[in-house]
Protein backbone atom coordinates (compact mmCIF):
# COMPACT_ATOMS: atom_id res chain seq x y z
CA UNK A 1 0.00 0.00 0.00
CA UNK A 2 1.35 3.43 -0.88
CA UNK A 3 2.23 6.18 1.56
CA UNK A 4 -0.73 8.38 0.60
CA UNK A 5 -3.11 5.42 1.06
CA UNK A 6 -1.55 4.79 4.45
CA UNK A 7 -1.96 8.46 5.34
CA UNK A 8 -5.66 8.32 4.50
CA UNK A 9 -5.97 5.21 6.65
CA UNK A 10 -4.15 6.95 9.51
CA UNK A 11 -1.29 4.43 9.49
CA UNK A 12 1.66 6.77 8.90
CA UNK A 13 2.54 10.12 10.40
CA UNK A 14 4.47 12.30 7.96
CA UNK A 15 5.24 15.96 8.27
CA UNK A 16 3.63 18.32 5.79
CA UNK A 17 6.92 19.23 4.05
CA UNK A 18 7.72 15.58 3.42
CA UNK A 19 4.19 14.94 2.15
CA UNK A 20 4.50 17.77 -0.40
CA UNK A 21 8.04 16.68 -1.33
CA UNK A 22 6.80 13.14 -1.97
CA UNK A 23 4.03 14.49 -4.20
CA UNK A 24 6.49 16.70 -6.12
CA UNK A 25 8.92 13.78 -6.56
CA UNK A 26 6.15 11.41 -7.63
CA UNK A 27 5.65 13.27 -10.91
CA UNK A 28 9.24 12.93 -12.22
CA UNK A 29 9.53 9.35 -10.92
CA UNK A 30 6.35 8.46 -12.84
CA UNK A 31 7.87 10.08 -15.93
CA UNK A 32 11.12 8.17 -15.50
CA UNK A 33 9.16 4.92 -15.23
CA UNK A 34 7.00 5.70 -18.31
CA UNK A 35 8.89 3.24 -20.50
CA UNK A 36 8.80 0.50 -17.88
CA UNK A 37 12.14 1.16 -16.22
CA UNK A 38 14.22 3.93 -14.71
CA UNK A 39 17.50 3.94 -16.63
CA UNK A 40 20.86 5.15 -15.30
CA UNK A 41 20.61 8.66 -16.78
CA UNK A 42 17.12 9.14 -15.36
CA UNK A 43 18.27 7.78 -12.00
CA UNK A 44 21.13 10.26 -11.92
CA UNK A 45 18.77 13.11 -12.83
CA UNK A 46 16.34 12.07 -10.07
CA UNK A 47 19.14 11.95 -7.53
CA UNK A 48 20.51 15.35 -8.50
CA UNK A 49 17.11 17.06 -8.46
CA UNK A 50 17.27 17.92 -4.78
CA UNK A 51 19.95 20.52 -5.49
CA UNK A 52 17.48 22.54 -7.58
CA UNK A 53 14.86 23.19 -4.91
CA UNK A 54 15.36 24.52 -1.37
CA UNK A 55 12.43 22.51 0.00
CA UNK A 56 14.03 19.30 -1.26
CA UNK A 57 17.47 20.31 0.03
CA UNK A 58 15.95 20.74 3.50
CA UNK A 59 14.85 17.10 3.50
CA UNK A 60 18.39 15.83 3.45
CA UNK A 61 19.88 13.23 1.14
CA UNK A 62 18.75 10.14 3.04
CA UNK A 63 15.10 11.20 3.14
CA UNK A 64 15.22 12.28 -0.50
CA UNK A 65 16.62 8.90 -1.59
CA UNK A 66 14.14 7.03 0.60
CA UNK A 67 11.21 8.88 -0.97
CA UNK A 68 12.40 8.14 -4.51
CA UNK A 69 12.73 4.44 -3.64
CA UNK A 70 9.30 4.34 -2.00
CA UNK A 71 7.68 6.01 -4.98
CA UNK A 72 9.35 3.64 -7.46
CA UNK A 73 8.22 0.60 -5.44
CA UNK A 74 4.72 2.05 -5.17
CA UNK A 75 4.54 2.44 -8.96
CA UNK A 76 5.65 -1.17 -9.43
CA UNK A 77 3.09 -2.42 -6.92
CA UNK A 78 0.07 -0.29 -7.84
CA UNK A 79 0.70 1.23 -11.26
CA UNK A 80 0.78 4.74 -12.69
CA UNK A 81 -2.72 6.11 -12.15
CA UNK A 82 -3.25 5.25 -8.45
CA UNK A 83 0.16 6.68 -7.56
CA UNK A 84 -0.49 9.83 -9.59
CA UNK A 85 -3.98 10.31 -8.13
CA UNK A 86 -2.59 9.99 -4.59
CA UNK A 87 -0.01 12.72 -5.26
CA UNK A 88 -2.09 15.18 -7.32
CA UNK A 89 -4.18 16.69 -4.48
CA UNK A 90 -0.97 17.72 -2.71
CA UNK A 91 0.35 19.65 -5.72
CA UNK A 92 -0.99 23.17 -5.66
CA UNK A 93 0.37 26.16 -7.62
CA UNK A 94 4.17 26.30 -7.41
CA UNK A 95 4.50 22.68 -6.28
CA UNK A 96 2.66 21.49 -9.41
CA UNK A 97 4.85 23.62 -11.67
CA UNK A 98 8.00 22.40 -9.92
CA UNK A 99 6.87 18.78 -10.27
CA UNK A 100 6.18 19.18 -14.00
CA UNK A 101 9.50 20.98 -14.51
CA UNK A 102 11.31 18.08 -12.86
CA UNK A 103 9.29 15.63 -14.95
CA UNK A 104 10.29 17.42 -18.17
CA UNK A 105 13.90 17.36 -17.01
CA UNK A 106 13.67 13.61 -16.50
CA UNK A 107 11.89 13.06 -19.82
CA UNK A 108 14.66 14.97 -21.62
CA UNK A 109 17.52 13.31 -19.72
CA UNK A 110 18.46 11.15 -22.68
CA UNK A 111 18.03 14.04 -25.12
CA UNK A 112 14.81 12.62 -26.58
CA UNK A 113 11.21 13.23 -25.57
CA UNK A 114 9.63 9.93 -26.64
CA UNK A 115 5.93 9.27 -27.22
CA UNK A 116 5.33 7.54 -23.86
CA UNK A 117 6.94 10.45 -22.02
CA UNK A 118 4.92 13.02 -24.03
CA UNK A 119 1.70 11.16 -23.30
CA UNK A 120 2.38 11.07 -19.56
CA UNK A 121 3.47 14.71 -19.44
CA UNK A 122 0.32 15.87 -21.26
CA UNK A 123 -1.87 13.74 -18.98
CA UNK A 124 -0.25 15.08 -15.81
CA UNK A 125 -0.17 18.67 -17.06
CA UNK A 126 -3.90 18.48 -17.78
CA UNK A 127 -4.78 16.91 -14.43
CA UNK A 128 -2.62 19.42 -12.54
CA UNK A 129 -4.24 22.35 -14.38
CA UNK A 130 -1.00 23.61 -15.86
CA UNK A 131 -1.67 25.86 -18.83
CA UNK A 132 -0.15 25.28 -22.24
CA UNK A 133 1.73 28.59 -21.90
CA UNK A 134 3.23 27.58 -18.56
CA UNK A 135 4.18 24.19 -19.99
CA UNK A 136 5.92 25.80 -22.98
CA UNK A 137 7.89 28.03 -20.59
CA UNK A 138 8.91 25.00 -18.54
CA UNK A 139 9.83 23.03 -21.65
CA UNK A 140 11.96 25.88 -23.05
CA UNK A 141 13.76 26.34 -19.73
CA UNK A 142 14.55 22.63 -19.50
CA UNK A 143 15.80 22.61 -23.11
CA UNK A 144 18.21 25.42 -22.24
CA UNK A 145 19.36 23.65 -19.06
CA UNK A 146 19.96 20.38 -20.87
CA UNK A 147 21.40 21.61 -24.18
CA UNK A 148 24.48 19.76 -25.30
CA UNK A 149 27.58 21.83 -25.89
CA UNK A 150 29.36 21.67 -29.25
Amino acid sequence: MGLFSNLRAGKVAVNHKEQIARAVLTIPVLTAAADGQIDDIEGFQLTSMAAFNPSLVELGGATFQRLIGEIARDIQARGFEPVFHDAAPHLQAEAAHTAIAFAVRIAMADGVLDDAEKKILVFMMDKLNISDDAFVQILNTMRIMQARFA
